[in-house]
């Protein structure tokens, strides 16, 4: 199904893509090539690949083929692709500075002790447990053989979601790797 500039939905029966299936279809004047891009405009999708799974705004794309992150914010930008066959692992990581609160707690001990003002040392202590909850994050982290790794912020984000999203990316990459067709057949290799 090929249009030009308009939007094209793969639908059987009743039943039509969801949204993120969408493409479209353009076609360059100059060189005649085509080329198919998300509604978003975010990757140029290559024949054969589909849109799986959109992240974090549309930050991270997943495809039958590839992982793409594109983020862009505070003067900076970031821009990486790694292919399904080069994702060497998933991860979710937290990371925190947990010594943050041990200096809490033994600025709430060491007054006990000395006989010090205790107030002075329960502001330090609240101070650190909120430097605690402010420096601690967790991010998606897919590493590829090659070296790459796309590094995604989860700050407000549901963790099923998260969870969703890199069980979706494994799922892929292992599809990819043993040749499995949408349709659920092996693919023997002579295409």
């Amino acid at each position: 199904m090929t249009t030009r500039g308009r939007l094209t939905t793969a639908c059987s029966g009743r039943r039509c893509a969801p949204p993120l299936m969408l493409s479209v279809r353009l076609v360059h004047a100059h060189s005649r090539k085509k080329v198919m891009s998300t509604p978003s405009s975010k990757i140029a999708l290559i024949p054969g690949e589909r849109i799986v799974m959109s992240f974090a705004k549309d930050i991270v794309i997943l495809t039958n083929h590839r992982i793409r992150y594109d983020s862009t914010q505070f003067g900076s930008s970031k821009f990486v692709s790694v292919t399904l066959d080069s994702v060497a692992s998933c991860s979710l990581v937290t990371k925190s500075l947990p010594i943050l609160l041990l200096v809490a707690a033994v600025a709430l001990i060491v007054p006990l002790y000395t006989g010090g003002h205790m107030m002075d040392t329960v502001v330090i202590a609240i101070v650190l447990v909120v430097a605690y909850f402010l420096t601690r994050f967790t991010v998606i982290s897919i590493a590829s053989k090659g070296g790459a790794t796309i590094r995604v912020p989860t700050k407000g984000m549901n963790r099923a979601v998260v969870a969703e999203f890199l069980e979706t990316v494994e799922r892929e990459k292992l599809m990819r790797s043993r040749g499995v067709t949408e349709s659920g057949t092996v693919s023997d290799g002579s295409a």
